[in-house]
């Protein structure tokens, strides 16, 4: 049986439940359903749940999944994925993981994606609603359709459940979803009671009085047959016609008494069919908008030119808000906002029939071409607003709302060889994914471009599509460095400049510079810094003769020989080059990067012990990052003041900063990113001796880099959780989280880390007066201490001369000469 519970769950974290709105109308009935579908968990890990068009397949799905919420005191993480218009794995692995982990999970790449979706729900009892999942074949390639029939089988028998909703099942026929154990269930219509209480709901929402209505009521009631969707186009009608003049006009699309099967499609025939006639001229044109439509966008379409000379009529806002409205009332449309309209796939069908009588096929094609221009329009519009930092965040949501018609225009331009449109569609789009870390599904996109524009540089240019090419290059050399793919992103680089550098070279100066600056960028991300220096420095030989136009390409140059020059310690040259940056940062007033620069002058100053005016430029970097609303920048600075406030052990001051930061990545949903705030609030608890809170707070950044697969701080964390056992006189807990980070600092050949551990071992091992392994430990402290110098030494040789004064000369020399072969003694006596 399914069980949604917390078992296996990351300890500390509340399950996460991402389910659609509920209906206006709410969840009516469907109880014997739902104990289908609990006995049918209990038999599978995957139920299909089919059913006619409009029978309410989604609304049960998600009924289904709230009734086992409100079953159990705790429940799991609950997910729901729509596939109406395709849904790749990428997608689903971002929704999944992102909502489950937070917005680190977009960071890993496709592969550690996949087998951490895979583990978790293998492991943790989740539920999966996979809606309209056969819709997924309609719009992917194949490869991609067999992905995620691949991952679903890999998941199907582990822990979690995963409820499909579809109106056919043939999909699981093919030999692509071979393997896969699953249950079938079917549902129909509403019963009558059911039937009866969802009309009262319909006709209280629609003002309509239900007394009096009499047999003929029910005849309509029983000729809807229990269909949700057919029942909300019908019987808001009633105010205007009798039941029985309804049930004849459904008899007459349903060609007699409809079947279950058809039902809906009548009744939405019967709805379009009697509502005014000016409504019923225009709305057809919806059929060419995909999932939603925004009022403004339709008015500023419907007051153009070729509206009027296809449709014979100009529609104002008024007149689009109307028919918009009337659309909603009778079932056709769903209404999101006063300004958003949501168009169901069932009625696009519908609406298309419609246009198709009205229009002929040259004329259709002449509004899809107007639909093209103002999607296009519309995305350079969202571009040069994305650009705007007052606009950003308003923009974000446009764009978002327009996903799917973006997409749509997208693929009309690319099937019309109409490239211009297609780097307007795609430009705002690339830009929001890669602000939602949405890089995979970014690269998928370009990947299905690629072929229709040309693999190479010379099919592209014989296609006139260089520029599109050179620009999906280009977002594809940005998503691979960011994304730490070194080896592609510099074979990317030098195709690109291989094939600049085969033209007009003064014509494309600008273009190389910007490809070696990014192979600075690839050298400097392998570690190999006279390499970058010599790419920044080509590409400032070029942009700096160009003058005020291309000083911001300059400054980005700077800044990177500025992140050189630190990495070497070498802090007045990197200095230097922070200030030469920051002077054009601040002289084209770019508050975004001159906090950037100011965070850089900051851990310079850092890295002097100049903690006061590292202050200083934190301070300033501070108000930067939020004035332009840059949250999770300035939870940085939050936390490297909270840093310098620890060292001054202002001790207040610094849990002050790191609470902030906190408070920042919690209103981003990036609780991971504040484990290091976690962990600096333990050692302060752990400095003031309140252990219990020292022990809570270091094991929720524990958790948090565990998830995150950063070894050296898991380590530190298991460190600091040693010390707090050993203070509060717990041995052996302490030995065991002691030998657990010194695992892994062995494993990452962090030797002054490891001889830190060594040491407390040391110290523990004395207590239990256990001097034999004592001195084995410290003798690893010491000898670590001694090659590297550090201050730890002195503390590690006063260790061993009382270890041997315990222990006597002779026992000691025989425990040391376990370690090292070196003359101790004299270094003691001395």
């Amino acid at each position: 049986m399914l069980q949604i519970q917390p078992e296996g769950t990351r300890a500390g974290t509340t399950p996460k439940v991402d389910l659609p709105p509920q209906s206006k109308f709410g969840f009516v009935g469907r109880q014997d359903e739902m104990a289908r579908l609990e006995r049918a968990f209990r038999e599978s890990r995957v139920v299909l749940l089919t059913g006619p068009a409009g029978v309410g397949k989604t609304e049960l799905a998600c009924g289904f999944a709230r009734w086992l919420i409100d079953k159990e005191t705790e429940q799991g993480d609950v997910l729901f994925i729509s596939f109406e218009y395709g849904a790749g794995l990428c997608r689903v692995l971002h929704e999944i993981g992102t909502t489950i982990q937070g917005i680190s999970f977009a960071r890993l790449s496709l592969e550690q994606q996949r087998r951490w979706a895979v583990d978790y729900l293998k492991s943790n009892p989740c539920l999966l609603i996979w809606d309209n999942f056969e819709r997924c074949f309609q719009y992917l390639e194949e490869e991609e359709s067999r992905e995620i029939v691949d991952f679903l089988r890999d998941i199907c028998d582990g822990s979690s459940g995963v409820l499909i909703t579809g109106r056919r099942k043939d999909w699981l026929y093919s030999p692509t979803a071979g393997g896969i154990d699953y249950v079938h269930e079917e549902i129909g219509g509403l019963k009558d009671e059911d039937t009866r209480q969802l009309a009262s709901l319909i006709l209280d929402d629609a003002k309509v009085e239900s007394h009096g209505l009499g047999a003929e009521y029910e005849e309509l009631l029983r000729a809807v047959r229990g269909n949700p969707t057919s029942m909300k186009a019908i019987l808001p009608h009633l105010k205007e016609h009798t039941p029985s003049e309804l049930a004849r006009v459904l008899r007459e699309f349903g060609q007699g008494d409809p079947s279950p099967s058809d039902v809906m499609d009548a009744a939405l025939d019967c709805s379009f069919s009697l509502m005014s006639a000016r409504t019923k001229a225009h709305q057809p044109f919806l059929s060419l908008v995909r999932e939603r439509v925004l009022l403004d966008v339709l008015t500023f379409i419907t007051q153009g030119e070729v509206y009027l000379s296809v449709m014979g009529e100009q529609m104002g806002w008024g007149a689009c808000r109307s028919f918009l409205r009337e659309g909603s009332a009778y079932g056709i449309l769903e209404s999101i906002s006063p300004s958003v309209y949501l168009i169901p796939p069932r009625t696009s069908p519908l609406l298309r029939r419609h246009l198709e009588g009205l229009l002929t096929p040259d004329r259709i094609d002449t509004l899809d071409q107007e639909f093209l221009r103002v999607y296009a329009d519309l995305g350079e519009y969202f571009l040069d607003n994305l650009a705007s930092d007052s606009s950003t965040d308003s923009t974000v949501t446009g764009v978002l709302a327009e996903e799917a018609n973006l997409l749509k225009a997208l693929h009309m331009a690319q099937t019309g060889e109409q490239w211009d449109n297609v780097q307007l569609v795609l430009q705002p789009l690339a830009q929001v994914y890669k602000m939602q870390e949405r890089v995979l599904e970014l690269r998928r996109l370009r990947e299905r471009l690629l072929p229709h524009v040309g693999p190479e540089a010379e099919q592209a240019e014989r296609r006139g599509a260089i520029e599109l090419w050179m620009y999906l290059q280009a977002t594809e050399i940005n998503d691979s460095i960011s994304r730490h793919e070194l080896d592609r992103a510099d074979d990317i680089c030098h195709k690109v400049l291989e094939f600049l550098e085969s033209k007009d070279v003064s014509a494309n100066q600008p273009q190389i510079a910007s490809i070696c600056h990014h192979l600075g960028l690839v050298a400097q991300g392998k570690e190999q810094n006279e390499e970058a220096r010599e790419w920044y420095n080509k590409s400032l030989a070029i942009f700096e003769p160009m003058g005020s136009e291309v000083e911001a390409e300059c400054a980005d140059n700077y800044h990177q020989l500025g992140l050189i020059e630190q990495s070497l310690k070498r802090y007045d040259e990197a200095e230097d080059w922070y200030r030469k940056a920051l002077e054009v940062r601040e002289r084209l007033g770019d508050e975004a990067e001159t906090a950037s620069e100011s965070y850089q002058m900051a851990l310079v100053s850092e890295a002097r012990h100049d903690f006061e005016q590292a202050g200083e430029w934190h301070h300033k970097a501070r108000l930067a990052y939020e004035n332009v609303g840059d949250k999770a920048n300035a939870a940085a600075v939050y936390h490297r003041l909270g840093l310098i406030s620890q060292a001054h052990f202002d001790y207040e001051d610094a849990s002050e900063w790191y609470q902030k930061a906190l408070l920042a990545y919690e209103e981003l949903g990036d609780e991971d990113s504040g484990a290091s705030d976690y962990y600096q609030l333990g050692v302060i608890a752990l400095n003031r001796f309140d252990y219990e809170e020292a022990e809570q707070l270091i094991n929720l950044a524990l958790d948090a880099y565990e998830d995150l697969g950063n070894d050296a701080a898991v380590a530190n964390a298991y460190h600091q959780l040693g010390v707090v056992a050993h203070s509060r006189q717990r041995p052996r807990k302490a030995e065991e989280l002691y030998h657990k980070a010194l695992d892994i600092f062995v494993k990452l050949e962090d030797e002054i880390a490891a001889a830190i551990s060594w040491g407390q071992l040391g110290l523990l091992c004395e207590q239990l007066q256990n001097y034999p392994h004592a001195v084995w430990y410290v003798a690893h402290t010491y000898e670590i201490a001694s090659a590297h110098q550090l201050p730890l030494l002195q503390q590690a040789g006063r260790h061993l001369s009382s270890l041997r004064e315990k222990m006597g000369t002779e026992a000691f020399l025989e425990c040391w000469q376990e370690v090292s072969d070196r003359d101790i003694l004299p270094e003691l006596d001395g």
